[in-house]
């Protein structure tokens, strides 16, 4: 297992909405300012992005990633490197 520890990125993103359940009418579109991530790059790819809060250094952690939030790539307006490079 990679220590990804050594890449940090800023990610500001688009946010989307979702409604659960049957409704009567539409669900309006988010209106609002880009949403900003701040974390340790654990894959940056084609797809996306995927930042981790927390890295569990710990060789025999089976559970190692603590926080997983994935940023699909067309949502991504910026990315600001940290540190590290992609």
């Amino acid at each position: 297992m990679a220590d990804p520890t050594g890449k940090i990125a800023e990610v500001t993103w688009e946010d989307s909405v979702g409604r659960h359940g049957w409704n009567e009418d539409v669900i309006a579109l988010p209106v609002k300012e880009p949403m900003t991530s701040v974390g340790y790059v654990l894959q940056d790819d084609e797809g996306g992005i995927v930042l981790l809060q927390a890295y569990d250094h710990d060789p025999n952690s089976t559970r190692p990633y603590g926080c997983q939030e994935a940023i699909p790539r067309s949502a991504i307006r910026k990315v600001r490197r940290l540190r590290g490079s992609r």
